[in-house]
């Protein structure tokens, strides 16, 4: 193992219980579509304090941030959505609490509350990925962005701007049990006049 995974490994485990409290205040923020901007504007705060070098929410309900590298690398974008379904008949849909996973097919305990899985967990992931980053003073090559994204289907429109097309990769955080998958193999950039 890398002296940099065994670093990130130490702070994962050093800051476990950190690591689930601030995925249960993520999920205690309802955030069904249309109704992002109170989550965007917690990770817009929660990256500041983290210390990522740039951060933004936008008027739609995306928070944006950007840990700088070192330089001579590639630059890699994260990208997860911040809303979710109506919580319906879920009884405690904002609880975050944590329960046996044995009630919902899983081992060990997990955190229940609307979009957990669909897909608040992948956004603090990618988030406290950062933090991970800053606090074990680790400088990628390329920098890292960090997009949580309002509206899933707006996702391209939204990202690119902000990013100025400068990731060279791209990783979306959806959960699946079936492992990495290619979801879009290209992107074709149009540019539009009219009068």
């Amino acid at each position: 193992m890398s002296d940099t995974i065994a670093h990130i490994s130490c702070w994962i485990d050093e800051n476990r219980e950190n690591c689930i409290d601030f995925l249960q205040q993520l999920i205690a923020i309802p955030s069904p579509s249309y109704e992002e901007k109170q989550v965007a504007e917690f990770l817009k705060s929660k990256m500041t304090e983290f210390g990522f070098s740039t951060v933004k929410a936008d008027a739609l309900g995306d928070a944006m941030g950007v840990i700088k590298g070192r330089g001579g690398g590639r630059s890699f974008l994260l990208n997860g959505h911040i809303d979710h379904v109506p919580v319906g008949e879920m009884v405690d849909p904002y609880s975050g609490k944590l329960m046996d996973g044995a009630e919902f097919g899983d081992i060990g305990e997990v955190i229940y509350g609307r979009a957990a899985c669909d897909m608040k967990a992948a956004v603090a992931a990618m988030v406290l990925a950062g933090r991970a980053l800053v606090e074990q003073g680790i400088k990628l090559k390329g920098d890292l962005h960090i997009a949580a994204v309002a509206l899933r289907g707006n996702k391209p429109v939204v990202v690119l701007p902000f990013t100025a097309g400068k990731p060279t990769q791209t990783g979306k955080v959806e959960r699946s049990r079936t492992g990495p998958s290619t979801e879009c193999p290209g992107v074709l950039a149009v540019d539009l006049a009219g009068k």
